[in-house]
C-alpha cells in the first residue's frame, strides 16, 4: 500500500451501525481531499465483506469479542483477540496513520490498543446514550469524542473534548429524489417499514409473521428480516394469496443497489417505521420525520437500546414497546396510530427536532482540521 503524507485510518465493523458511518466518512473525505490516503479496517463477518465491497484500501481484521460472562466461547474469543492485536500491530506499521477515526465496537479495540502505545492521535464516535466498552477504554486518550446524544448523557471527565454531532448519516438523506427504490406496490394502502437492523430481530419478525393476515389487509409492508429469518419469510410470502403477496416486500438486507438507496427509500416511502433502537437507524428515521414504534433489544450491552428508546419516549418522539409484549401490542399500536394521524405527525416532528443531521460534515471537518492544527503544513 502506497504511503501518503497524510494518512487517515478508519476503523469499525461487525454491524451496520458501525460500518455505514465509516463508509459515509470514507466517501466524504475522498470527495473533499482526494490527496489523502484513506485506509479502512473492518471485521471479517459476511456483513462486513458485503458492505465494504469495492472500497479501496480496505483491510479485514479477524479479532475476538469478549463477553461479560465466563464461557468456553470466551476462551476462543480471547485467542481471536490476541490474533487481532498481533495483526493490528502490522496494520499500524504498514499504514503509518497520522490520525485514526474509530466507530467503536470490538473491531476497533486492537487498533486503538496500538494507537495508545505509539501515541497516534485518534478520534472516536459514540452512537448510543450508554457509552460502549470499547469507547470507555478509548475515551481518556482520545483527541475528540463525538457523541450521538446531548453531552449531558456522557462522563463529565471528558466534557471539554466531547462534541455533540448526532449520528453520521448519509448525505443522501437531505435529497432522496435520485434514490427512489421501487418496492412493487401498486395499491394505495399506507406503507409500514419493519426492520430489525442489519442482523434482523427474531421477536419483531415473529410478531409480524403472526399478524400478517390482519396487517396485509390494511397496509403494505416492507419487511427487512435479516439473514436468520429470510428463508422463513420467503416461504411465508410464497404461501400468501396474490393480493397479499403483492403487498409484502421481503428482503434480507437493505442497502445501496445500483445507486438507489433502498434503506432510505424504505424509510421515506413509509408512513410508519417499526424498528429496534439502533441509534443510527433511529436518527435516519427521525431525519425523515417518520413516526416510530421502537422495540429495544433487551440483551443489548449496557441496555443501551432501551436507554436510546427512553430518550425518544421522554421527548414524545416514539412509541416504545418491550420485547416481551410485542406479540400482544404491536398490531394494536399500529392500528391506533393510523387511526390518529395527528399523533403520528407529532411523533415524526418531535423526532426530527431531537438530533442534528449534519454529523457527517462536522466529523469530516474535524478530521481535516486535525492537519491544519498540527505540525502539518496548511492544507
Amino acid at each position: 500500500m502506497k504511503k501518503s503524507k497524510k494518512t487517515i485510518l478508519l476503523v469499525g465493523g461487525g454491524t451496520g451501525g458501525h460500518i455505514i458511518p465509516l463508509l459515509n466518512i470514507n466517501k466524504k473525505l475522498k470527495e473533499m481531499r482526494p490527496d489523502f490516503c484513506i485506509v479502512s479496517v473492518g471485521g471479517n463477518t459476511a456483513l462486513d465483506k458485503k458492505l465494504f465491497t469495492g472500497i479501496d484500501n480496505h483491510i479485514s481484521l479477524t479479532t475476538g469479542k469478549l463477553h461479560r460472562n465466563f464461557t468456553a466461547n470466551n476462551i476462543i474469543q480471547f485467542v481471536y483477540l490476541i490474533c487481532g492485536i498481533i495483526k493490528s500491530f502490522f496494520i499500524i506499521i504498514n499504514t503509518k496513520p497520522n490520525v485514526i477515526f474509530s466507530k467503536a465496537g470490538y473491531v476497533s479495540f486492537p487498533i486503538i490498543f496500538w494507537a495508545k502505545i505509539f501515541k497516534i492521535p485518534y478520534m472516536i464516535h459514540e452512537s448510543d446514550i450508554a457509552m460502549g466498552r470499547s469507547n470507555k477504554l478509548s475515551a481518556k486518550n482520545a483527541l475528540k469524542i463525538f457523541v450521538g446524544f446531548p453531552k449531558s448523557y456522557y462522563p463529565d471527565a471528558f466534557f471539554d473534548k466531547t462534541i455533540f454531532v448526532g449520528q453520521i448519516l448519509r448525505p443522501e438523506i437531505s435529497d432522496l429524489s435520485e434514490h427512489t427504490f421501487d418496492f412493487g406496490f401498486s395499491n394505495k394502502k399506507p406503507t409500514i417499514f419493519i426492520t430489525g437492523g442489519s442482523q434482523g430481530a427474531k421477536n419483531i419478525n415473529s410478531a409480524i409473521f403472526n399478524s400478517l393476515d390482519h396487517l396485509l389487509n390494511k397496509y403494505n409492508l416492507i419487511h427487512h428480516v435479516g439473514n436468520l429469518d429470510y428463508a422463513r419469510a420467503i416461504e411465508i410470502r410464497s404461501g400468501l394469496d396474490g393480493e397479499k403477496r403483492a403487498s409484502y416486500f421481503v428482503t434480507e438486507l437493505l442497502t445501496n443497489t445500483n445507486s438507489k438507496d433502498s434503506l432510505l427509500s424504505a424509510i421515506n416511502q413509509s408512513e410508519l417505521v417499526v424498528l429496534r433502537s439502533s441509534a443510527t437507524t433511529l436518527a435516519e428515521v427521525s431525519a425523515l420525520k417518520k413516526p416510530i414504534i421502537t422495540v429495544p433489544y433487551k440483551h443489548a450491552a449496557s441496555d443501551h437500546q432501551m436507554k436510546n428508546a427512553l430518550y425518544y419516549e421522554k421527548e414524545h418522539a416514539a412509541v416504545v414497546l418491550n420485547d416481551d409484549e410485542i406479540n400482544d401490542k404491536l398490531t394494536t399500536e399500529i392500528d391506533h396510530l393510523f387511526k390518529n394521524p395527528e399523533e403520528m405527525k407529532r411523533l415524526g416532528n418531535n423526532a426530527f427536532k431531537l438530533l442534528p443531521i449534519d454529523g457527517l460534515d462536522r466529523v469530516v471537518d474535524e478530521i481535516i482540521n486535525f492537519f491544519r492544527n498540527s505540525k502539518y503544513e496548511e492544507l
